[in-house]
């Protein structure tokens, strides 16, 4: 996998469960308006952003209660996006939205992950026994920072056979590659891989990877245009 610079990157957080379907807005215009209960405009997504379904609230009229993550600006003098973590909840007309079905074959590979279709190929190299200490911050034995980030999956101490995480990601479209860089992923651990998945929606594609140790569920969405990693979807933090 060769070494490549991804210029934009946005690290959002989202209400998805394992078990919710996901949805992406598909309208001819690019975006569709968010209303509230009384029909006011408050909010715009665009095409192939990822959200989902309201499990407490019922379809009115035609109108469907979602939940999706802030939108904000980018952070000046940063080439990463940023935004708060804050979920927002709205309506949208059920015609503007369509469910992700269509998934990506997983490859039988001894070593890697490699998800794949005629164009898109995800690379993806799950490391087990792994022991955190460089750049790794303890509190007595609760590992509790890495890389100054709350560390996904782990509820506090490491269990004595080390801990699984992701070592390298590469996406390959149409044969050209761009590797992911690590500070994207290096605080994921206990990937579930038996449950991941990737779907396509044009000439998008989302992996939906769980991980935990049990008691620390997470859920992430990376969102991948062509061979560019756009976004990146976090649900379930401790």
């Amino acid at each position: 996998m060769r070494l490549l610079f991804i210029l934009f990157i946005t690290i959002l957080y989202m209400p998805f469960s394992k078990a919710q379907e996901l949805y992406v807005i598909h309208d001819h215009d690019g975006y569709s308006n968010i209303r509230d209960q009384n029909g006011k405009i408050i909010d715009r997504l665009l095409n192939n952003q990822v959200f989902t379904i309201s499990a407490t609230l019922a379809i009115k009229n035609n109108m469907v209660p979602i939940e999706y993550p802030a939108y904000g600006t980018k952070t000046k003098n940063s080439k990463i996006y940023q935004y708060e973590n804050e979920i927002k909840k709205g309506w949208i007309h059920q015609s503007r939205i369509k469910n992700l079905i269509n998934t990506v074959p997983l490859v039988e590979d001894p070593i890697e992950m490699i998800f794949k279709d005629h164009h898109f190929c995800l690379e993806l190299l799950i490391g087990h026994n792994f022991f955190p200490t460089e750049n790794a911050i303890f509190k007595g034995d609760q590992f509790i920072s890495m890389y100054g980030k709350l560390p996904l999956g782990v509820a506090g101490n490491i269990p004595k056979e080390g801990l699984s995480t992701i070592e390298d990601a590469a996406v390959i479209w149409n044969g050209k590659e761009e590797k992911i860089q690590t500070i994207y992923y290096h605080n994921f651990f206990q990937p579930n891989t038996r449950d991941w998945k990737v779907y396509k929606n044009d000439t998008y594609y989302y992996l939906k990877a769980d991980g935990g140790d049990g008691s620390q569920y997470y859920s992430s969405i990376w969102v991948f245009k062509e061979n560019k990693l756009q976004y990146i979807y976090i649900a379930g933090t401790p």
